[in-house]
């Protein structure tokens, strides 16, 4: 099963409780997910579709319309995003949809906003900088030592 990675992103989350058997693949965008199953090397693939703030997923919804492929399940995940920093944050790393969800806490740390492809990519990003921040999932952050707050 193809899945928006990388490993521990909301989108893993989601595939590893609809098929906990399954072989994950993680693919870097959402398009790669559908060559993928297009392809044959993956026979489903998980992609997000809808955020109940921010509404579709633009993407998505473009590939379906336009790719011979079918939505066959859907999985509603509850979101709860966290923050954790290094020092004191100047740049905060996120997906955009979690930025915007964020936008009110993010306004009171005046820190720049750097997008990812992913809030588990935003993680990977904490090791490679000082004085930044990730919004990101619990399970992105498992075992991350310094400030969290949820």
């Amino acid at each position: 099963m193809a899945y928006l990675g990388p490993e521990k992103s909301f989108t893993w989350e989601a595939a590893a409780r609809y098929m906990p058997e399954a072989e994950l693949i993680a693919a870097r965008g959402i398009a790669e997910v559908f060559d993928a199953v297009e392809s044959g090397s993956a026979q489903l693939g998980v992609v997000p579709f809808m955020n109940s703030l921010e509404g579709p997923v633009g993407e998505t919804v473009d590939l379906l319309a336009t790719r011979d492929l079918y939505i066959s399940a859907v999985l509603e995940m509850r979101i709860t995003l966290c923050f954790a920093a290094k020092g004191t944050p100047r740049v905060v790393y996120s997906h955009p949809h979690a930025i915007a969800q964020a936008r009110r806490f993010l306004s009171s740390l005046g820190a720049q906003v750097v997008y990812t492809s992913s809030t588990a990519e935003a993680v990977q990003r904490l090791d490679e900088c000082q004085d930044c921040g990730a919004i990101a999932s619990p399970k992105a952050l498992e075992g991350r030592q310094g400030a969290l707050r949820r």
